[in-house]
């Protein structure tokens, strides 16, 4: 039986998120997205995330298969805000295990739920 939780990351899994960035970057590449560029990631600018995000992790009985970052500010994109809203970046795979975005977003929308701010939730991502 295959068992998945999902949890805050730790330094500890920077190797493996490391791994499961560059799954994601090629499996972009080999279709032909080259957003955001087709630099690979290392360990040192998987650990620099911004401070006020929170990356998680999917584990797989055990292992990591999947990363994502969540942050309640996004001034570089979207300028300073009201605290109305969460972003989503990072998301990405091990690749062979795509698929796992419905869980991964269904958590998150449950953080954006229960924060203390009030949040809004794009209905149109919810229904993935």
């Amino acid at each position: 039986m295959t068992t998945r939780t999902i949890r805050k990351a730790a330094i500890e899994d920077v190797p493996a998120l490391t791994h499961i960035l560059n799954d994601a970057l090629a499996y972009k590449l080999s279709h032909g997205d080259s957003a955001g560029g087709k630099a690979g990631w290392t360990e040192m600018g998987v650990q620099q995330s911004p401070d006020r995000s929170e990356v998680y992790v999917i584990e797989q009985d055990d292992m990591p298969v999947a990363t994502m970052s969540l942050s309640w500010q996004d001034e570089k994109y979207w300028g300073t805000q009201d605290p109305i809203a969460g972003y989503v970046h990072r998301v990405a795979v091990r690749n062979g295990l795509h698929g796992l975005g419905h869980e991964f977003f269904s958590f998150i929308f449950e953080r954006f739920r229960s924060s203390q701010a009030p949040r809004c939730v794009d209905q149109s991502v919810a229904a993935l």
